[in-house]
């Protein structure tokens, strides 16, 4: 969607746009996922990591327009057209943290905006380097 907004271009958006996800920053991501191996009770274990509040693809695809200041338009595009025949999504995904937050403490400190924000930073400074 990043990309996209920074160029000006639609932002395709499949299915209705209502699916949820929780998003989380990498840095977030990384920092866990170092620290689970030094966890003594973390041997053997399975932990989800991830965000925890949801959002729409809908709602993703407006906040991108919207920081960026782009004119991008935010397109559908059926299922049918982007997939196989057969393809089934689910509408809301959402980790539980609870092993994880039993482990360790976890809070994600990077927010959806400040992501969106440094992806587009490290895009815009990419195309000056091209």
């Amino acid at each position: 969607f990043v990309s996209a907004a920074l160029r000006g271009e639609p932002l395709r958006v499949f299915g209705s746009g209502r699916q949820t996800r929780c998003f989380l920053d990498v840095a977030d991501l990384v920092e866990v996922l170092a620290e689970i191996p030094f966890r003594k009770r973390a041997a053997g274990g399975v932990f989800n990591v991830g965000g925890e509040r949801p959002t729409t693809i809908n709602a993703l695809a407006k906040k991108v327009v919207a920081r960026l200041r782009s004119d991008s338009k935010i397109v559908r595009v059926p299922y049918e057209r982007a997939y196989e025949k057969g393809f089934e999504d689910l509408r809301a995904r959402v980790p539980d943290l609870r092993a994880l937050r039993a482990l360790m403490p976890f809070e994600p400190r990077v927010s959806l905006d400040e992501t969106i924000d440094r992806i587009a930073a490290r895009q815009r400074l990419e195309a000056i380097e091209e």
